[in-house]
Parts: C-alpha cells; sequence; structure tokens
C-alpha cells in the first residue's frame, strides 16, 4: 500500500513542475491535427459544385409508349373484381383483443421477542422474514388457485374457457366498407390514367403534353447523415403567362412494409421497517404492441412560388412568377439506414403546356415560319439537404456544430437552360419509318421469305400482305435491327394483294422497292392482246404473255432483273418457275417483252384469267388477261366439207407422238390425207360425202388430254362466216379498265 502511495506522490510532484508543458504539447498536437484535416480538406480531392445530388438534364421520352403502358394497366385494373368476393365469413370474427399482465404483492412481518435487535441477529431476522413472505405467497397462490377450481366447478363448461381462442377479423360491415373504399380508389386512378380534360385540350385543340425524365445521382456526403435528399425542377415558358400544368409524377410515392414491436414495463417497489414490524409493498406491468407501417423511401411533391420561411422565424417573399411550376422528389432513409441509399435513380414527370399540339400540315401546303418552331422550355434545378426525423416522419432545417461546410455547399441551384419540347407531328414525321429496298426469296413449298430494309423499324412495327397480318410477337416478322427486317409469308399472299407498313410511329405507308434506274416504267406494264398457249395436250403447256410499257415507251428484259421477281398466277394458283423474258424481234412485238413459263395443264382447265404481278412496285405492275376458253365448234360449209374452228391453237405433238384423231365413220388423222388437213393454228378442215354427215350426229375430236364430242350441223353455213378475220385488232388490257379495250396495239 506504501508503494502506490509513494508513486502517486511522486506524480504529482511532476504534473506541478511539467504540467504547462504537457498542456502545451497537447494544444499543439490538436491543432496539428485540425489543421491537416482543413489542408486535406481544401487542397484535396473534393467537389465544390456539387453537394451529393446531382440532376441530370431533362430529357423528352414518347409521351405515347406511357399512354400504351398505362392502357394495360387500365385494363388489369379492370379486371379485379373486389366487392364480389364473399364476406360472410366475417360476421363471427372478433375485432378487439386486449392483453395487459399485472402483479402486485404486499408483505407484512414481525419480531417475536425483543423490541431491540442487534447485529447479530439480523440475519436471522432476515431469513425468518423471507420464510414469513415465502409461506404468504404460497398461499396466496393456493388461495388463488383454489378460486379457480371453484369457479370452474360452479361454470358447466369453465374447463373450456382456458382452450378459448378466437379468430379475429373486420366485421362484415367493415369488410363491405373497405372492400367499397378500395373499389372508389380503383376508380380513381382509372381516371387519373385517363387524363384530366383541361391537361388534354387547350382552347378547343389539343393540349402538348411532354413525359420529362430526370436521372437523380445521390452520393450521400458525411454531414448527410439523418438527413432527407431533396431535389427540386422548376419549369416554365420563356415569355409564357400561363403556368405549366403537371399531369403525373412517377415514382410518386416508394414505400416499405416495416414491422414495429413496441415494449413498455413500468415497475414500483418500496418497504417501509419500523422495529419489530416490516412492511413492503411492489407493482408491475408491462405491455407489447406489435403494428405495421409503411416506410416511404421516394415521395414526390408540388410546390407553389410564395412565402417560404427563413431564419429566426422570420418569412420572406419571393419574387412570385405566376408562369413558374415547381415540383420535385424527397428521397429518405429507410429499414433502419441513417442515410439515403446511394445509387442513380430515374424519375419521370408528365407535364401539359398551355400551347396547342397541332396536326400536322397537308401534304404540299405552305408551312408558316412560326409553324415549325419547336417551342422551348427553361429548366432549373434545385437540390439540398433537410434533417430527417424518423420518429416523426418529418424534416427540418439541417442544424448543426459546424454551420459552414468544407466539402462543398447544402444547397446547389442550377442555372435555366432550355429543353426543346417536339410536338406529336414532329414525333410521327422524325420516327416514322422509311424503305429502302425490299425484295423476296421463293423458298420452295409455296412460302416466300420478304427482305426489308431501311430505318426506324421499332418493336411493334406491323406488315399486312395480302390481307394477312404480319407482327414480331407472331414469329412470322422478324426485326433484325432497326434497319432491317425479314417477313416469313407465302407466294400466293404477295400475289393477292399489296403489302403495306405500319411502324410504331407515323402513319402507315405502302410497302414499295426502289429498283434503280431511270428506264422503269412509271405508269407501270400492260398486257398486249391475249395470252397465248401452247402444247395444250401435254401434261405442260407453254404459256406466253406479251407487255407493254403503260406509257407507250419501248420496255426491256433487263429491267425485271432489277425489280423483285414477279409471279404469273393462272386463276388463282401461282404458275411455277422459272419464267422466261425475252424481248420482241419481229415487227408486231419490237418494243414488247414476252413472258413464258411451263403451266400445268390442269391448271388452265376453268382457269378465267391470268395475273402477271411485280410485288412491292404499286398496283400499275399488276395486269390482268381473260384467258381463252377452250371452245371448238363445227361449221358445215357444204357438200360433206366440215371447218372446225377452236378458241386454242391445235398444236402439234412432238415428233413421234399421235396427231390430233376425228373419229367419224373411221379414224381420220390429222395430215395423214387430204380428207383431214390444218387451215390456220385454230381452225382444221375435214372433208367427207354428204352421204356420211347425214348418217352421224356427232364427231370426235381428240389429241392427248384433250378430247371433244362435237355436234355435226344439219345445214351447209356460208363459208365466209367461219373464215379467218385478219382485219381485227387484238384486243388489249389495261390496268383499271372496266374491259378488254379494242385499242391499237404498239407495233
Amino acid at each position: 500500500m506504501s508503494t502506490w502511495f509513494e508513486a502517486w506522490t511522486g506524480f504529482g510532484h511532476w504534473w506541478v513542475e511539467h504540467r504547462i508543458a504537457v498542456w502545451t504539447l497537447l494544444v499543439a498536437a490538436t491543432i496539428t491535427v485540425y489543421a491537416y484535416r482543413l489542408i486535406a480538406t481544401w487542397f484535396g480531392p473534393h467537389d465544390n459544385s456539387s453537394n451529393g445530388i446531382v440532376v441530370g438534364r431533362a430529357k423528352q421520352f414518347d409521351n405515347r409508349s406511357l399512354s400504351l403502358i398505362l392502357e394495360e394497366v387500365e385494363a388489369s385494373l379492370k379486371k379485379l373484381n373486389v366487392v364480389g368476393q364473399p364476406i360472410a365469413a366475417n360476421s363471427d370474427v372478433f375485432q378487439e383483443s386486449r392483453s395487459v399482465e399485472s402483479s402486485r404483492s404486499l408483505t407484512l412481518g414481525g419480531l417475536l421477542g425483543k423490541a431491540s435487535t442487534t447485529a447479530d441477529d439480523k440475519p436471522d431476522r432476515d431469513a425468518s422474514s423471507a420464510q414469513s413472505d415465502k409461506r404468504a405467497a404460497n398461499s396466496g397462490q393456493e388461495a388463488e388457485g383454489g378460486s379457480d377450481a371453484a369457479k370452474a366447478k360452479a361454470s358447466p363448461g369453465g374447463a373450456d374457457k382456458t382452450s378459448f381462442a378466437p379468430q379475429f377479423g373486420s366485421a362484415a360491415g367493415d369488410a363491405l366498407t373497405d372492400r367499397m373504399n378500395l373499389t372508389y380508389q380503383i376508380a380513381n386512378m382509372l381516371v387519373l390514367n385517363e387524363r384530366a380534360l383541361s391537361d388534354r385540350l387547350q382552347n378547343g385543340a389539343a393540349r402538348l403534353q411532354a413525359v420529362l425524365g430526370f436521372q437523380v445521382s445521390i452520393n450521400p456526403p458525411s454531414y448527410a447523415k439523418d438527413c432527407v435528399a431533396v431535389a427540386e425542377i422548376e419549369l416554365k415558358l420563356p415569355g409564357g403567362v400561363a403556368p405549366i400544368s403537371v399531369v403525373a409524377m412517377i415514382p410518386q410515392e416508394k414505400t416499405y412494409n416495416a414491422a414495429t414491436l413496441s415494449s413498455s414495463s413500468d415497475s414500483l417497489d418500496g418497504s417501509v421497517v419500523s422495529a419489530p414490524w416490516r412492511l413492503g409493498v411492489s407493482a408491475g406491468r408491462r405491455q407489447n404492441n406489435v403494428f405495421l407501417h409503411r416506410d416511404s423511401d421516394t415521395v414526390a411533391f408540388e410546390r407553389n412560388e410564395g412565402w417560404y420561411g427563413g431564419a429566426f422565424g422570420l418569412r420572406r417573399r419571393k419574387i412570385l412568377d405566376p408562369a413558374l411550376t415547381a415540383f420535385g422528389w424527397e428521397f429518405r432513409p429507410v429499414l433502419g439506414r441513417r442515410s439515403v441509399s446511394p445509387g442513380a435513380r430515374q424519375m419521370l414527370a408528365v407535364v401539359s403546356l398551355p400551347l396547342e399540339d397541332p396536326l400536322p400540315p397537308p401534304e404540299g401546303a405552305d408551312v408558316r415560319p412560326e409553324a415549325i418552331n419547336i417551342p422551348l422550355l427553361a429548366v432549373r434545378t434545385r437540390t439540398y439537404w433537410r434533417r430527417y426525423h424518423r420518429r416523426h416522419q418529418t424534416s427540418s432545417i439541417p442544424l448543426g456544430l459546424w454551420p459552414l461546410p468544407l466539402s462543398g455547399p447544402r444547397t446547389v441551384k442550377t442555372a435555366w437552360y432550355d429543353v426543346p419540347v417536339l410536338r406529336t407531328a414532329d414525333i410521327e414525321t422524325s420516327l416514322g419509318p422509311k424503305v429502302a429496298k425490299v425484295d423476296w426469296t421463293d423458298v420452295g413449298g409455296g412460302a416466300a421469305i420478304v427482305l426489308v430494309e431501311g430505318e426506324k423499324f421499332f418493336s411493334g412495327t406491323e406488315v399486312t400482305i395480302g390481307g394477312a397480318r404480319y407482327r414480331a410477337g407472331d414469329g412470322n416478322l422478324v426485326l433484325k435491327s432497326e434497319r432491317a427486317m425479314e417477313i416469313h409469308t407465302t407466294v400466293a399472299a404477295l400475289a393477292r394483294g399489296d403489302a403495306v407498313l405500319s411502324g410504331r410511329y407515323g402513319a402507315s405507308i405502302p410497302l414499295l422497292a426502289k429498283p434503280p434506274g431511270e428506264d422503269l416504267p412509271t405508269q407501270g406494264v400492260n398486257i398486249i392482246g391475249s395470252p397465248s398457249i401452247a402444247n395444250t395436250q401435254e401434261k405442260f403447256s407453254w404459256l406466253a404473255i406479251t407487255l407493254a410499257s403503260a406509257t407507250d415507251e419501248p420496255l426491256r428484259a433487263e429491267i425485271f432483273g432489277r425489280t423483285p421477281q414477279p409471279i404469273i398466277c393462272v386463276g388463282d394458283a401461282v404458275a411455277p418457275q422459272p419464267y422466261y423474258f425475252n424481248e420482241g424481234d419481229d415487227d408486231e412485238t419490237r418494243g414488247y417483252v414476252i413472258v413464258g413459263c411451263f403451266v400445268p395443264a390442269e391448271m388452265l382447265t376453268g382457269a378465267p384469267s391470268v395475273l402477271f404481278k411485280t410485288p412491292f412496285m404499286g398496283a400499275n405492275w399488276a395486269p390482268t388477261a381473260a384467258l381463252p376458253d377452250d371452245t371448238v365448234t363445227i361449221a358445215r360449209i357444204g357438200g360433206g366439207a366440215l371447218i372446225i374452228n377452236g378458241t386454242l391453237p391445235f398444236s402439234d405433238p412432238p415428233q413421234g407422238q399421235p396427231t390430233w384423231l376425228a373419229v367419224l365413220d373411221r379414224d381420220y388423222h390429222l395430215g395423214a390425207t387430204k380428207a383431214f388437213v390444218r387451215l390456220t393454228e385454230t381452225h382444221l378442215k375435214l372433208t367427207v360425202s354428204e352421204e356420211i354427215v347425214a348418217r352421224y350426229e356427232k364427231l370426235h375430236l381428240s389429241l392427248g388430254s384433250r378430247s371433244y364430242l362435237l355436234d355435226l350441223p344439219r345445214a351447209a353455213q356460208n363459208p365466209a362466216s367461219v373464215s379467218p378475220d385478219d382485219s381485227e385488232e387484238p384486243r388489249t388490257v389495261r390496268r383499271g379498265a372496266a374491259r378488254p379495250s379494242n385499242s391499237k396495239a404498239r407495233r
């Protein structure tokens, strides 16, 4: 003990001699540390222009895309059936339960014998008092137990009450009221999604609306602990007098579900000792509460220009601008954190400008200079921190021991900058699809793939071909990129009709190819005369079509090498490829293009017309012509001479194959004797005696698959009426004509 005393005495003498030096050293060290921190903060890496809250420049988003999303949400809300759920189960539930635990005790003890005690017999007295208290407590418990047992015996079914487990919930009427309120909230959201008429109309015309996006980046500094981050946006039209209406703010609120456990316990103990008596009193109460609440992370707000609070409760008035609109978002710490979560947040605001949203001017109309000016929207942002009181869910001005931060300002306000606001007509015109090249390929089996090149092929692009609709979600339209797409269709669909492209923006446009070259017929092509059919007795017949330019200019075969591949349809069937294109080489066909292909003979049977279509070139590149009927008649010109007339030529069979056969009294082979000869391609002559003609009523003419049973005429006819007439001009079929015309063909 003396050693510690000597050491403490020695330290006291040393401290008296050196205390000034020690205090001087401590002060110098403190000043050095703070000076180093000040210098490091001042000259070290820091941002004097930011407070940890940065709002990016405003961007305009597509208002129509947001409307489509809201329409899908609206359709989902309409499907909710809140009131129709059963509420009869809520008729026998309990609405309240209270649990309070209380304890009280009273002890009274005394000592027998002497009224005074000494220190030696005090433990015995305490032990005796403790035993007395224990006996009293036990007797109390027994008495209480006996009372409960008596109550259980006296009350029938009392033993079952100890296992009573009530079911809690809302009453039936309250449940119905809650569901009706929820239905009203859904109706409120549906009406809000439709947007107010005052935000959609301006002087009876459509009002200009814009979807503005702001990226808010938050990196809380050290002084932002227990603070909320506030980002304010101010908007106005330069030179405007009417304010901008805020239609919606997204997100309007972002919350988390939080459970809070509140536990409270109160106790009171006291005792009085007065010899020879001892009195003790104790009481306790404990209560637990568990509740669920919402913890808001993001809160949207809209503020008015006017009075703002100042220091010491003073109020100052800002300059009132009637055209200015202020709104913003407040970001709060949640989930037990003491600071706002760092990171970037994407915020959207739908605003309605006091301007008309005009329709696009008609094509070819004069556009006034003031009508093409894009309106500008002035934007300014302000960011700052406010002290957050988590218990009361409120905020206030941040106060601290060091009011002037060293790392930068706590409130940052940007300068005004302009944002162009595109009108609906500007967006539709600028983002409408444009087609540069269209081509297609026959992949066999009647299937075809259309390849389209251009620009602005966004998601949602659709194509209609021949009455069939093609969309990306159906798998028959593939968007390779914004500049190319691929369509899976059929050759028959390409032949049935034209194609229309419906983009995500803008009006629908015809899907037209743009082949290179200036020698393409601007008005399309026509079919000259009737298509010719050869080798009709074979399995495949040769079909030839004569094409001419609709502008009476010479037509060249190489033009069809630059256009999309043409399609020839016989009736409703597509003629198989390949197609052969040749230029006319005689005086009658010079300047024309003759297209030929092999067609199955059964395809020609009953076919009324032929279609020559160049897909994706427009209606002027799809002429049609009627096919001649396969009809054969007999005319009698005198004696036993019979003239056989055919609408289709009587083509010669291949070498070595049987020729035309006429069966009357016997078999007559064409060209075998002078009795059965050819006059022209469509006229044959059979010479027999008059007795043979009078004896029979029918004549059978056949070659391969072509077979005719013809009636013999009973009287001779004028030969002039059945002779070929070469003076009649060939009939010309032009696109758009109501019927074939007899206009003179180009020679």
